[in-house]
């Protein structure tokens, strides 16, 4: 589980390293979208939005849940550790704030980039042969749900087809800005990301107006 402090802490590469060199998914907060390309096979994309998201996108059947620059706020450990007895690594730059469903066994407190790095250096070289891709099927129906309107020729025009188009129609590295309103939550759900910094969403008090300056 991924969030915004990688992204300002600008250890996207480094994490993108560990999930591949341990064969890990990662899901991320809506406001770390971009910390793994969407494109990827281990990318479980966003979440944080419906009430089923702990199930769609695999913390439900999850032995641990490593916590990569993750503040509470972003997404409740309730709605992903309901029942409070999930492993948690956090990696962070500062010690987690702990509550009844967030109770870390280990934290690993400094830089991300270098944190991450360390970790890859001491976990990797391991043989790839043993590795399990249980999360293929979320994928492939987290996938489905992007493309239902891909050919819908409607109107008025869905949400999810404009998505859908915006996404096709910008290059990787361009930037999305969300506002706030009802908008926010399809654009978090479904615009797929690609690099870091390309899509900005508010959180905290969210304040309307933000994609305007």
């Amino acid at each position: 589980l991924a969030g915004n402090g990688v992204l300002r802490r600008r250890a996207s590469d480094e994490l993108r390293a560990l999930a591949h060199e341990l064969h890990i998914p990662v899901a991320v907060t809506f406001m770390g979208k971009g910390v793994v390309d969407d494109r990827d096979h281990l990318s479980l994309m966003a979440v944080g939005l419906q009430a089923r998201d702990h199930v769609l996108t695999g913390f439900d059947r999850a032995d641990l849940v490593i916590c990569v620059g993750y503040d509470p706020v972003e997404y409740a450990p309730s709605r992903w550790n309901p029942d409070g007895q999930k492993r948690i690594l956090a990696i962070d730059t500062q010690p987690a704030e702990v509550d009844a469903n967030y109770r870390p066994e280990i934290e690993l407190v400094g830089d991300l980039d270098g944190s991450l790095d360390r970790l890859v250096s001491a976990l990797g070289g391991r043989d790839q042969r043993s590795r399990i891709d249980e999360h293929l099927d979320l994928r492939a129906a987290l996938l489905a749900d992007l493309s239902a309107n891909e050919s819908d020729g409607g109107w008025p025009i869905k949400p999810q087809k404009a998505i859908f188009d915006l996404r096709r129609a910008l290059a990787p590295h361009d930037i999305v800005i969300s506002d706030v309103g009802a908008h926010k939550v399809w654009t978090a759900r479904l615009y797929q990301a690609y690099e870091p910094d390309t899509v900005v969403i508010s959180n905290g008090f969210a304040a309307m107006g933000i994609s305007l300056p």
